[in-house]
């Protein structure tokens, strides 16, 4: 894999995982508010980056040494 390719693979994830705090601190903002998550669409999101994060594992445990050597 390019570096480039690397790189870029990395600022994906590093803004996936941004998106995904930013979710979960709006969610506990919610529920410290005593507001109602239920059926909240930050739920579906969470979700959704929770998944496309776990599918990202194989390629990340692949790519571990190849990132860290390079």
């Amino acid at each position: 894999m390019p570096t480039s390719s690397g790189m870029q693979y990395l600022e994906m994830k590093q803004q996936l995982l941004l998106t995904y705090i930013t979710h979960v601190s709006f969610y506990l903002l919610l529920k410290a508010e005593g507001r109602s998550v239920r059926d909240h669409p930050v739920i579906d999101s969470l979700v959704h980056i929770r998944t496309v994060m776990e599918r990202m594992e194989p390629l990340d445990k692949r790519l571990r040494y190849q990132v860290w050597l390079t």
